[in-house]
């Protein structure tokens, strides 16, 4: 039996877009998100416009749903997820304040993970950062992190900072 293809996962997010029940919405949200968890990043990638799209729902469990979708999906296909960003911040300035705040912590989520992957990248090319030479990375972000002294070493800021930061 073949695995879940990108057009199943099509057919569910135009239902997820365009069905008049709620239910059904969101059955289609949750039954496109677990293709997508399994499908390679970049056949993800290639259908994260059609997620774009649900933003503009008028039911906010949509919203919400899709912010979850976001947080999982976005993480596994990081290369992809440039259109994913606007979306969580558009939804930073949504009515419903669960959605907002649902907003707020999948973004920190997903800065959090690319300061650990640029963390990451730095230790295995042994080069240093872009910055100017004067300010460190301990400097730069020490009013951040409660303007504590810690080592420079990019690992630990980040670390502190996405502490300091998750909601």
């Amino acid at each position: 039996m073949a695995g879940p293809s990108r057009e199943q996962a099509l057919s569910l997010l135009a239902a997820a877009n365009n069905h008049g029940d709620l239910a059904v919405k969101l059955s289609s949200l949750k039954q496109a998100k677990d293709i997508l968890l399994v499908v390679e990043p970049s056949v993800a990638g290639e259908l994260f416009p059609y997620l774009v799209e649900l933003q503009s729902s008028p039911e906010s469990l949509v919203r919400k749903a899709l912010i979850e979708l976001i947080d999982e999906i976005g993480l596994q296909a990081m290369e992809h997820s440039v259109m994913l960003i606007p979306v969580l911040l558009s939804l930073l300035k949504d009515d419903d304040f669960v959605v907002a705040r649902k907003s707020v912590i999948s973004g920190t989520h997903m800065f959090c993970s690319v300061l650990e992957e640029l963390t990451l990248q730095r230790s295995t090319s042994h080069r240093p950062f872009l910055r100017p030479p004067h300010v460190s990375l301990t400097q730069r972000f020490a009013p951040q992190i409660g303007g504590r002294s810690t080592s420079t070493q990019p690992s630990t800021v980040s670390a502190h900072l996405c502490l300091s930061l998750h909601v």
